[in-house]
C-alpha cells in the first residue's frame, strides 16, 4: 500500500480522467513516456530529410570546389611573384621551359621542389585529382607542377640559322606593352609534356584542329592545352602583370592569315611569313 501511495498515477486515478486508471508500469503518452511513430510519420520524416540533403549537399560540394579554385588562384599568384623576382635577376627574361622553370622559381621562394615528383605547395592545384591521362600513370602525368608556363613567351627554340621562330620565343619582359593581356601561366594538362622527362609543363595557344579549345576539356585533355578543371568548366590563368583570371575560353593560335590569339599568347614581335600582322589591330 505504501508503495502504491508513492505512485501518483495509482494513488490519484481521478487525475487520469474517469475510467482511465492506469496500471503500474504502463506508459502514458505525453507524460514523459516513450513516443512511437507510425509508418506514415516515418515516411514523412525521411522525405523531409532526403529533400534537405538534395538541397544542402550540392551547395556544400560547390562551396568546396570554389574554395579549391580560390586556393589555386593564390598559388598561381605566388608563382607570378616569384617569376617577377626571377626576371629582375635575369635581365628581364623568363626561364626557358626547355631548361626547366620550376626549379628557378622555387629558388626565388626558397622552397625545395622535385620537378620529377608529384606537385606540392604552391606548384599544386587542389582541384586536380591525382589521376593519369592518355595512357600514362598518375606519377608520370603529374610531375613538378599542375601549372604550365606559356611556351610562346618562355622558349629558347630558334631556327637552324639562329633566327626566331614564328610561335616560340624567350622574350624580355620589359618589352611587353600589354602585360595584363598576356598569359604567363595556367592550369596545365599534365606535368610530363609530350612524354619528355626533362621538360617542365607548359601551356600553349595552338589548336591542333583549329576548333577553339575543345581538346582541353576532361576527362582526357590534350597537352599542351590549358585544362578546364574548375567549377563550370573553367581554367585559371596567371597574366604577365600578376593578376589571375578564370576563363572558359580564350583565343587560339592557328598558323595562317591574321593575328589569331597573338595578343593573348605572344609578345610584341612579328615574324616574316608567320601570318601575324600587328597592323590589323585585331586579336581574333
Amino acid at each position: 500500500m505504501t508503495r502504491d501511495l508513492l505512485n501518483p498515477v495509482i494513488a490519484h486515478p481521478e487525475k487520469n480522467g474517469p475510467g482511465r486508471a492506469v496500471p503500474r508500469g504502463s506508459c502514458v503518452p505525453g507524460r514523459g513516456a516513450a513516443a512511437y511513430f507510425s509508418l506514415v510519420e516515418l515516411v514523412l520524416i525521411l522525405t523531409v530529410l532526403v529533400a534537405l540533403a538534395a538541397i544542402v549537399v550540392p551547395v556544400i560540394y560547390k562551396t568546396s570546389l570554389h574554395a579549391k579554385s580560390v586556393l589555386c588562384n593564390k598559388n598561381l599568384a605566388q608563382l607570378g611573384s616569384w617569376s617577377s623576382m626571377y626576371t629582375k635577376d635575369s635581365g628581364g627574361y623568363l626561364p626557358a621551359y626547355e631548361d626547366g622553370w620550376i626549379a628557378p622559381l622555387a629558388a626565388m621562394g626558397k622552397v625545395k621542389v622535385d620537378p620529377n615528383a608529384p606537385p606540392t605547395g604552391y606548384f599544386q592545384c587542389p582541384s586536380q585529382p591525382f589521376v593519369g591521362f592518355n595512357g600514362q600513370s598518375a606519377a608520370a602525368t603529374w610531375r613538378g607542377s599542375h601549372f604550365g608556363i606559356n611556351q610562346h613567351l618562355a622558349s629558347r627554340l630558334v631556327a637552324a640559322d639562329g633566327s626566331p621562330l614564328a610561335l616560340w620565343a624567350q622574350v624580355n619582359r620589359a618589352t611587353i606593352k600589354d602585360p595584363a593581356a598576356k598569359v604567363l601561366m595556367g592550369d596545365a594538362s599534365g606535368g610530363n609534356y609530350a612524354g619528355i622527362p626533362d621538360r617542365d609543363p607548359v601551356i600553349a595557344g595552338i589548336s591542333r584542329t583549329g576548333r577553339s579549345v575543345a581538346e582541353a576539356f576532361p576527362p582526357q585533355p590534350t597537352q599542351p592545352f590549358p585544362y578546364h578543371r574548375h567549377l563550370g568548366g573553367t581554367a585559371n590563368f596567371l597574366m604577365l602583370d600578376g593578376h589571375v583570371e578564370q576563363k572558359l575560353t580564350w583565343p587560339t593560335i592557328t598558323v595562317g592569315p591574321g593575328t589569331y590569339g597573338y595578343r593573348t599568347w605572344h609578345a610584341e614581335h612579328a615574324y616574316p611569313g608567320s601570318g601575324h600582322d600587328l597592323s590589323e589591330g585585331s586579336d581574333e
